[in-house]
């Protein structure tokens, strides 16, 4: 049945990548890569090498922690 296999094979990658897109667009709509990783249950690490190979550092890029940053300054 390598048909089959194959066919199942072509599916999984497809559903993959769309699940990677989502994820990409998660993250530079500013969700932080534990929620994503959790939301659509990928490891982080793919996730961090999907950002690299698109070169969107996921150390710099705005994410949770600055979008939601305490602005108030202390006198």
């Amino acid at each position: 049945m390598p048909d089959v296999r194959e066919e199942l094979k072509n599916r999984t990658s497809v559903l993959q990548d769309e699940k990677i897109e989502t994820a990409i667009n998660l993250y530079l709509q500013g969700h932080s890569q534990n929620e994503i990783s959790k939301t659509l249950n990928i490891s982080r690490n793919t996730l961090r090498k999907e950002l690299k190979a698109r070169n969107i550092n996921p150390q710099f890029h705005i994410n949770q922690h600055i979008k939601h940053a305490n602005t108030e300054v202390i006198s």
